[in-house]
Parts: C-alpha cells; structure tokens; sequence
C-alpha cells in the first residue's frame, strides 16, 4: 500500500468519525420529540407541556404544535405534550396566578 492510499483510507476514516460526532447519537437518536433531535435535550425531567413555545390548533379537538417546527394541518406536525423538553426550552409563564409567581 503506498502512501497516497494509506492517506486517502485515513482521511475517509477521520471524516467518517467526524460525521458520526456530528451527527445525534445514543439517547437523543432514540427521543421521539424531533426538536431533541435538533437542538438536543432540555432540563432533566421537564416536559414540552411547560414549554412557551407550545401552542394548539383548535378543530374538533386540539392539536398541540411547537413553534420551532413547521406547520401543516396534518399528524405530520403534531406535537405531543409529554415528550421531553428540547435544548430551546422556555418556561412558560402562568397567566392564572401572576401574584405567586412575583
């Protein structure tokens, strides 16, 4: 093996294991909540039901969105409350009990 080919095999090696660092692994591969995936997790043990970004559509019945990802009015987006909380993460500020919160 001469020398060019021992350093193309490492160079394909290095970007190879550069591009499976770079890319989500372990724990947050497996999240179902693609936001995670994205920007990864959020504080331990927080939900998306407390995230700011959290919205829904209203129809029949609702249909939770979060506002870092697209909109359609499919399943496609919809966004479910219990999953964990991505790396974006906002607490949201009650608006029923403003006096316990100053």
């Amino acid at each position: 093996m001469t020398d060019e080919e021992l350093q193309l095999e490492m160079w394909s090696l290095e970007v190879a294991q550069r591009t499976y660092e770079e890319s989500a692994t372990g724990k947050q591969a497996a999240d179902p909540n693609p936001c995670v995936r994205i920007f990864g997790f959020g504080p331990e043990g927080v939900t998306c039901k407390l995230c700011d970004a959290l919205y829904y559509h209203q129809r029949s019945k609702r249909y939770y969105k979060c506002r870092f990802r697209s909109f359609s009015f499919g399943p496609a987006t919809d966004h479910r409350v219990r999953w964990n909380a991505c790396g974006v993460y906002r607490r949201k500020i009650e608006e029923y009990a403003p006096e316990v919160l100053n």
